[in-house]
């Protein structure tokens, strides 16, 4: 990946975050789609309704203690090979798992954290339909002065630590790591409409007059990551 090419301007200095905005064609995304809806073992029996959206696990089911395994299907093997070709050495460790994330239209997901049971990095390829992923610092980095509060200001004016939003286009790649990973929360908005304000850190992909973005179609995301450790078999209980 060429880093400066594809570092998401105007995020603040401890945020960094690469967009590769066409990652895969539309041909790809349809297959891909394809795939998600009708890939047999990994088809609409595999999908698991939670709040706000549904989801698919594939690579295996993550417990506290661990990755238990289950075969990756061929055509998502391949896309995580391809997608690590893209992130270079911001994706060093074998991706072993991918979360398949469903929205509505209207539907978001509340600001979290992937947690360390993960390597630090994630890798997110947007399918569908485009949407605003908004970064907001955790509060207890913060409070304990792990990074600057957003009222605070580094030499060159700007803050080091506030909330932002990312825009994300449809069949594009987004890959982050480090301080981003680990002290920001993130999430996306549930809304029909998503606003482009100053704090959308790629606004400038948009014209001057744009003040905000329609989901009018369903969004599949898909989750790159790599589970620390796997398990061939887990006692959960004693």
């Amino acid at each position: 990946m060429d880093r400066a090419r594809h570092r998401v301007p105007n995020t603040p200095p401890d945020a960094t975050a690469y967009l590769l905005r066409d990652w895969c064609t539309s041909s790809e995304e349809e297959y891909l789609l394809g795939r998600v809806y009708h890939g047999g073992a990994s088809g609409k029996k595999k999908w698991t309704e939670v709040s706000g959206r549904r989801l698919q696990n594939l690579g295996g089911v993550v417990h506290p203690k661990g990755l238990i395994p289950t075969p990756m299907p061929e055509w998502l093997a391949t896309a995580a090979a391809n997608v690590r070709a893209s992130a270079g050495d911001l994706l060093p460790a074998p991706i072993n798992h991918v979360l398949v994330n469903e929205y509505q239209p209207g539907d978001g997901i509340l600001p979290h954290q992937d947690g360390d049971a993960y390597y630090p990095a994630v890798a997110i390829v947007s399918l569908g339909c485009d949407a605003v992923m908004r970064f907001a610092p955790r509060r207890d980095d913060v409070e304990e002065g792990k990074v600057f509060h957003e009222s605070e200001e580094n030499e060159s004016g700007q803050s080091s630590c506030r909330s932002f939003g990312v825009f994300l286009p449809r069949r594009s790649l987004l890959v982050f790591d480090g301080a981003l990973y680990e002290r920001y929360l993130h999430g996306i908005d549930a809304t029909r409409e998503d606003v482009i304000d100053a704090t959308v850190a790629n606004r400038g992909e948009f014209a001057p007059a744009t003040t905000s973005l329609r989901r009018e179609k369903v969004r599949v995301s898909l989750t790159f990551r790599n589970v620390r450790v796997v398990r061939r078999a887990l006692r959960l209980f004693g």
